[in-house]
């Protein structure tokens, strides 16, 4: 008995010193935020912009439909511009101080129709991260026959389960991180450390409830919700992202003369994924006789593919044979379609088209700080520049990738996603030759690199580690330690001189976007995730977000019935939850 009063006095004195920690770093943070908003206001001045304002600073009449578009990344300038096609006014805000700032500067670039399979097996993947001393105590058995028909080795699956995760575009590697898997690359490799893609923060994640929460909705959709649902999702969701793509491509092609793939340096050369597992290859060439698929792993791809062997490997991408990998490669599959362009770029693009072309005003420098709202109507949108009236004929669409969590908070309302934070090393190439550098997408076990213009972007890591943008200084070795065994011969600048750029890609809990009219509100409206499939979907889902708030108003949007637009629907997934938010505002600095 007085062992367990005991034992109940220590939880109880070490769960008071957590919540006083983190009590203590959140008055920290929120001090600084408010002295970075007050210096905002002192160098900016107060917002004054569009005609919703009136000299007196009341309503004013608008003489078209009107919209306000948080965020100007790559989902808010994209939404701002279709909306601005269909003839709305259109205002954009962001706190930074340029357009594509933060993650839509960070992606590698791949535009691949693939999907991630939000299952079991990535939810293993992501527990493993928790626990990495007891990963084996988590092997499970997929339930899937057709998997058990190809891929009979009982010794294979815990490394087939760690390829479930389809490796396109950067946030792709994720889960590689088993335990079982580095030991099995260090066997492999004569000792060599292995690299650890997925990491985790658990002072960051274990003591914010918005991450505990959505991890429970992740769970759930992961494990125990019906196959049936999850599949019929994840169909719908693929051939959605098949669309999405060739939309974007053709908004860059065919669009202002061909400006706009210019500037992003679209290329549609292909993507390899290495192979150095014999094994694997002769399973692969065993399907390939078959007459089976080919796909880059377990997840739904929709990509033409080749196998190629390690001579025409060489041949296509000369560089690869000076890799440190080179004496393991035995081949690649290679996706002959598959296109690439830089996400940043084409942002920067899209804004200046918006502006010029449509009307759409950019306000820079301006935080938003919360919202006023009467009669489930969002009346005023208040920043750090002052407050901006709005009415029941104006929408607000919040495109704040990670961040919209944060910002509906304030509305008392709980958005399931969850930023996961990626690395991407950038180098200028322009004095190296074209064997030098990759003339196609490149992806191994560990990093995904891509080369357009005269910039090379390696990307690599998947880290939960909530709201924080700064790269951390091991996991920048890490990634540049790897990057320079793929390209030896670029050692010094991507060891060295390269920068290193952060983004946190919007995490939603079932692999869906949050696009659609958000309830109970009238004018509220939201674009976000899903986070792995990145900003390859954007022009689609700005399609989706302004046929959504036009409603049953005549349209030009060609909506193509090949997916079921209803899944992408916030509601029943964005949910009211007064009092959580409230505690998350208390508990967490964001």
């Amino acid at each position: 008995m007085v062992a367990t009063v005991r034992w109940r006095r220590l939880v109880g004195i070490v769960t008071a010193c957590v919540v006083g920690i983190k009590a203590v770093e959140n008055v920290r943070l929120r001090w600084k935020r408010e002295k970075e908003l007050s210096r905002a206001i002192e160098r900016y001045g107060a917002l004054d912009s569009m005609a919703m304002i009136g000299a007196d600073g009341s309503s004013a009449r608008h003489t078209r439909h009107s919209a306000v578009v948080i965020g100007a990344g790559v989902a808010g300038i994209t939404s701002a511009y279709e909306l601005a096609r269909q003839g709305y006014s259109v205002l954009v805000l962001d706190a930074a101080a340029k357009v594509s700032s933060e993650c839509s500067a960070a992606p590698a670039g791949g535009m691949q129709k693939m999907n991630p399979n939000v299952d079991s097996s990535m939810f293993l993947a992501v527990l493993k991260s928790f626990l990495p001393r007891w990963s084996s105590l988590f092997r499970w058995r997929s339930g899937s026959h057709e998997q058990d028909e190809d891929h009979g080795n009982p010794e294979d699956r815990p490394r087939q389960n760690s390829r479930m995760i389809a490796r396109q575009n950067e946030s792709v590697n994720v889960a590689s991180a088993g335990a079982d898997q580095q030991k099995m690359v260090k066997r492999e490799r004569g000792g060599e450390e292995a690299f650890q893609f997925f990491r985790i923060s658990l002072w960051n994640t274990l003591t914010d409830v918005h991450f505990l929460r959505w991890f429970v909705w992740y769970a759930y959709s992961s494990v125990i919700e019906d196959a049936c649902v999850r599949e019929y999702r994840q169909r719908h969701m693929l051939a959605f992202t098949c669309w999405a793509i060739d939309d974007l491509i053709s908004l860059m092609k065919h669009s202002h003369f061909g400006t706009i793939a210019r500037k992003a340096g679209l290329v549609q050369t292909g993507a390899l994924k290495l192979l150095d597992d014999p094994e694997e290859f002769q399973a692969l060439l065993d399907r390939k006789a078959e007459n089976k698929p080919i796909g880059w792993s377990d997840a739904r791809d929709m990509e033409p593919t080749e196998l190629i062997d390690r001579a025409k490997l060489f041949s296509m991408e000369p560089w690869l044979a000076r890799s440190r990998h080179a004496r393991h490669l035995v081949g690649a599959i290679f996706q002959t379609q598959a296109a690439s362009a830089n996400c940043e770029s084409l942002t920067e693009e899209v804004a200046k088209i918006a502006v010029k072309k449509h009307g759409v005003q950019i306000e820079l420098n301006t935080h938003v700080t919360g919202f006023r709202e009467e009669n489930s109507t969002i009346v005023a949108i208040e920043t750090s520049r002052g407050e901006i009236l709005v009415d029941e004929n104006v929408s607000v669409v919040v495109c704040a990738g990670s961040w919209t969590p944060v910002l509906l908070r304030k509305l008392n309302l709980f958005v399931p996603l969850y930023p996961l934070k990626g690395y991407n090393i950038v180098m200028n190439s322009a004095r190296y030759k074209a064997h030098d550098v990759p003339k196609r997408i490149i992806a191994d076990k560990w990093t995904y690199a891509t080369h357009f213009h005269n910039e090379l972007r390696v990307t690599s890591i998947g880290e939960l580690n909530g709201w924080c943008t700064d790269p951390d200084p091991n996991t920048v070795r890490s990634v540049r330690s790897q990057a320079t065994a793929l390209f030896p011969e670029l050692a010094t600048p991507l060891a060295e001189s390269s920068k290193v750029v952060c983004g946190l890609r919007p995490f939603v809990f079932d692999g869906v976007m949050l696009t659609g009219k958000v309830r109970p509100f009238e004018n509220l409206y939201v674009n976000a995730g899903p986070g792995f499939n990145g900003w390859k979907c954007a022009s689609g889902a700005a399609k989706l977000l302004a046929a959504s708030v036009m409603g049953n108003a005549p349209s030009s949007i060609p909506i193509p019935r090949d997916f079921d637009a209803a899944i992408f629907d916030p509601n029943g997934r964005i949910v009211y939850s007064r009092w959580w938010c409230w505690l998350a505002s208390l508990w967490s600095a964001q």
